[in-house]
């Protein structure tokens, strides 16, 4: 899933795990699905803002490997 991606290289970007990027507390317990919270704010941008975002995560995902 694109989206899915996007969040996932954001969350490496930011050193931080997917679900505490989608607001979702990690428990033991914490099933593993996408939140409709993330998804409904990803599908109220236009598929180039949404375009847009990946790009930047993907640029910064390479600066922070080459510095």
């Amino acid at each position: 899933m694109k989206i899915w991606g996007g969040i996932k290289l954001l969350s490496k970007v930011l050193d931080v795990s997917p679900l505490e990027i989608l607001g979702i507390p990690e428990t033991e317990e914490t099933p593993f699905v996408v939140p409709t919270n993330i998804m409904n704010i990803y599908k109220q941008l236009t598929t180039e803002n949404q375009e847009a975002v990946f790009r930047y995560a993907q640029k910064k995902l390479t600066e922070q490997n080459y510095f």
